[in-house]
């Protein structure tokens, strides 16, 4: 009896046994893995059609940004705006700066007045736009001053009119915004004598250019103030003109800068003004740098006024401080992009330039693969947007830093 219970046992174990070798044998089950939530994006602003390579600019609002545009003739011309928050994201309607409509009295066929060039800048709580209206083959450079949150804008100024060489590029007006929200405008007025050379003939700049020929160009300067009439704030006269003078303009630290392309006496080279003015309006310097480049624009960066020219396949920067008394010579460089944390750092060569707060123009120390000729670049405190003419519209594309590196973050 006491052999069988013992017997009963051991079957008993064995099939425990078993059946626990069974389960070990048996497959695990499945790994249940959570959800994959997708990553929204904020939308970007749709294309917009535009009257010329050059019909736009890009620039901070208060609360955002806004792409400034002027539609072809036949979808109604005008200048508009388009207002974004920081991420580039459209916020109602696209309100009309400047408005084409068909003068009284005419009977004939009307084509609206659209823009060849459009430039804008803000600051002190105020937005400038500038633009090269044409109206039946004549051009004439027009500028309105509005409230830095793009809603509002006093009445569009006629400045005068302004010789186009060649519709679809930039050069012929710049405007900055100083920190009290005074804008100033600078555009080609056409020919002028040479006899007296205002100001610039006393400086090193003709020496270089070499001689004083017949005929010059006249750059004039007119400042727009809130609620009052624009006054004329300056005049110059150049020899030799590039095809596209003016190469951009910059307000830091009480003083105006504005750069100028001219040509040398003998041959094609080229070589940039810089013009440094203080709140007196006198000329501080003008210095002709980058020798044969191409200006593509100024700068403001925190402690200097940064001029970049485009030389061959690469860039040369001059670093333009006091007012021009002091300039340092970058040198050529390829520009390129790192991060930091959440904000890009622009490089090129020994220049550092970490951004921060919104600033705009960024587009020539910015490399090719990014802001190819005739982008503008942004950047809001969030985002870099970059603006990109693309036969006759201008689209735009948003860039952020993620995981250590500048990644697109267009759309979904």
């Amino acid at each position: 009896m006491l052999q069988l219970g013992r017997l009963r046992c051991l079957f008993v174990i064995s099939l425990l046994c078993a059946g626990a070798a069974l389960a070990c044998d048996d497959e695990p089950p499945p790994l249940v893995l959570p959800p994959v939530v997708p990553i929204v994006r904020p939308e970007l602003l749709s294309p917009r059609p535009i009257a010329t390579s050059s019909a736009f600019d890009l620039v901070a609002l208060d609360d955002g940004a806004a792409l400034v545009y002027s539609p072809p003739s036949r979808a109604g011309g005008g200048v508009r705006l388009a207002a974004m928050d920081a991420f580039g994201s459209h916020r109602g309607q696209d309100p009309e700066v400047f408005s084409s409509v068909r003068p009284e009295g005419l009977s004939g066929p009307f084509v609206p007045v659209d823009a060849a060039e459009v430039e804008a800048a803000s600051g002190g709580g105020r937005l400038a736009i500038a633009w090269v209206a044409r109206n039946n083959g004549v051009f004439s450079v027009v500028a309105a001053l509005g409230e830095a949150t793009g809603r509002t804008f006093g009445p569009p100024t006629t400045l005068g009119l302004t010789p186009l060489r060649t519709v679809g590029g930039r050069g012929q007006v710049a405007v900055a915004v100083s920190e009290s929200g005074i804008a100033e405008v600078h555009w080609r007025a056409g020919d002028g004598s040479c006899e007296p050379l205002a100001q610039i003939a006393e400086s090193a700049a003709l020496q270089i250019l070499g001689g004083s020929p017949e005929l010059c160009i006249v750059v004039h300067g007119e400042r727009l103030f809130p609620d009052e009439p624009a006054q004329d704030s300056s005049s110059w006269t150049l020899p030799r003109s590039c095809d596209h003078p003016i190469g951009g303009a910059a307000f830091l630290q009480d003083r105006w800068y504005y750069g100028i392309c001219a040509r040398a006496e003998t041959g094609d080279s080229a070589a940039t003004l810089v013009l440094g003015l203080n709140s007196a309006l006198n000329t501080v310097h003008a210095g002709p740098i980058l020798a044969g480049c191409e200006l593509m624009d100024l700068v403001a960066v925190p402690d200097a006024v940064v001029a970049v020219g485009r030389c061959g396949s690469g860039r040369r920067l001059v670093r333009v401080r006091e007012g021009g008394r002091a300039l340092d010579r970058i040198g050529e460089v390829t520009p390129s992009v790192d991060c930091s944390g959440a904000h890009p750092v622009l490089k090129a060569g020994t220049f550092s330039y970490p951004l921060a707060g919104s600033v705009a123009h960024l587009e020539a120390l910015l490399p090719d693969s990014l802001a190819p000729r005739g982008a503008r670049a942004l950047w809001t405190g969030e985002a870099l947007l970059i603006a990109t003419p693309i036969g006759r519209e201008v689209s735009l594309h948003r860039y952020q830093c993620e995981h250590g590196e500048l990644v697109r973050t267009n759309g979904p």
